[in-house]
This record gives structure tokens, C-alpha cells and sequence, in this order.
């Protein structure tokens, strides 16, 4: 089957923890090879992996670290001051009602 073909898949992983230990919000992986890492498979697929503790908000985007802290802490207030800048996820999270038992 031909690469070209198939279409782009992407995999993210979002993870309370860095998996990598160099205190990024994101890590993105695409298939290199290991004895040329020149060459690249380039069969669409990229690998996310996202972690919400990270310590470096400057090299990501503010939605990005609003979302990942929001994930983070989804009973309070999104990350002290982003929720005020862009308002993504302010407002729009409401806490679901627990459904009342019939009869």
C-alpha cells in the first residue's frame, strides 16, 4: 500500500506527568530512521505527547497551557490569568447535574 494514500493520524497522548523529564508541555514525534535520522518515513503519522505539569508555558502556545492546566485542575478556575486573555475555557465547562432516578 502507498503512503501517499493513506491519510494524516495523529496520537495524542496527554499525561500528569512528563514522560521525558525535560519539563515540556509537548514532546511531537515522527517516524525518523535510526541510522539516518535525514530520512523520514513520512507516512502522516505523528505522535503527541502532552504533559500538564510542565514548566515551560513560552515555547507553547496560551490556549495549549490553559487547556493542559484546565485538564489538570477541572474543579478550579483555568491557569491564574489565561482564562481572563483568551476566555477558550472560561465559561464554557459546566459541571453536569447528577440525573435524578425516575419513580
Amino acid at each position: 500500500m502507498d503512503f501517499n494514500a493513506l491519510g494524516d493520524t495523529y496520537i495524542i497522548i496527554i499525561a500528569p506527568f512528563d514522560l521525558f523529564g525535560e519539563g515540556r508541555y509537548q514532546y511531537t514525534f515522527e517516524m525518523r530512521c535510526k541510522e539516518n535520522p535525514e530520512i523520514s518515513l513520512e507516512d502522516g503519522a505523528v505522535r503527541i505527547f502532552l504533559n500538564t505539569r510542565s514548566q515551560n508555558p513560552q515555547d507553547v502556545s496560551p490556549e495549549l497551557v490553559e487547556l493542559l492546566s484546565f485538564i489538570e485542575h477541572t474543579n478550579q478556575t483555568p491557569a491564574d490569568g489565561t482564562a481572563q486573555r483568551s476566555g477558550n475555557f472560561s465559561g464554557r465547562y459546566h459541571r453536569s447535574s447528577p440525573v435524578k432516578k425516575s419513580g
